[in-house]
């Protein structure tokens, strides 16, 4: 799967999960603002972006540094000719002032909207992340990734457990699957497929205890570390 595949999909998966909401608290996760989202949806896939450099709307010119191209002149914003599935669409003002969003294919994006109601509540209380219809907005940019690379930080390296074999690619909060469920076992937690706040607490627990970097997202030094543990 390429990676702009794997983003988006990813962001549809959260988007039709009533648990992730839109949040400026938790916009790490469980819930997700309009920028992080889009974020983490290329984090998710494979691309190590650095979220200290490249963190809201303000500085998402900072994908620039992570195989991504600026394709403006090639899209037509009005209509929406040029885009592709896994753009990332946004503007910026001033301040806080500005929106992200992905283009899905078939004149639809994917984004995080805001708060349902006013509701600060962690999960969607309506439709706060959602698919909706392309529309024309206040868009100043198109960034389009051209890294290229599969959707895995993570060697295709397949281990066989409990007789299921599965490709271990990048996991972390949000994440859902066989890969999850090895990871799990690895930590010491229920293994739901579902990496949850206790998977994410149990992660960043073992990658301190063993002096990686404690960021609660499993990439290729915690699953080498770990898959050594299972030997």
């Amino acid at each position: 799967m390429t990676i702009p595949e794997s983003a988006t999909q990813w962001a549809i998966n959260i988007a039709n999960d009533k648990t992730h909401g839109y949040s400026q608290q938790s916009r790490w996760g469980p819930d997700y603002d309009c920028s992080s989202l889009a974020i983490n949806s290329y984090k998710q896939a494979g691309v190590p972006i650095d979220t200290s450099r490249v963190n809201y709307t303000g500085n998402m010119s900072g994908l620039l540094q992570y195989g991504f191209k600026d394709v403006t002149k090639q899209v037509n914003f009005n209509t929406g000719n040029g885009l592709v599935r896994g753009d990332i669409l946004w503007w910026h003002d001033s301040g806080t002032s500005g929106h992200t969003a992905i283009y899905i294919g078939n004149n639809q994006i994917v984004h995080a909207r805001g708060q349902s109601y006013g509701s600060s509540k962690t999960g969607d209380q309506g439709t706060e992340i959602a698919v909706t219809p392309y529309y024309r907005g206040k868009w100043q940019h198109c960034y389009r990734y051209v890294g290229g690379g599969s959707a895995s930080t993570v060697p295709q390296k397949v281990v066989e457990m409990c007789s299921i074999s599965v490709t271990l690619p990048l996991v972390m909060y949000g994440s859902v699957g066989s890969a999850v469920k090895v990871w799990q076992t690895i930590v010491g937690v229920t293994a739901d497929g579902e990496f949850g706040s206790k998977t994410r607490t149990a992660t960043m627990t073992w990658q301190k205890e063993r002096n990686l970097k404690v960021d609660g997202e499993v990439g290729k030094k915690s699953w080498t570390a770990g898959l050594n543990e299972l030997k």
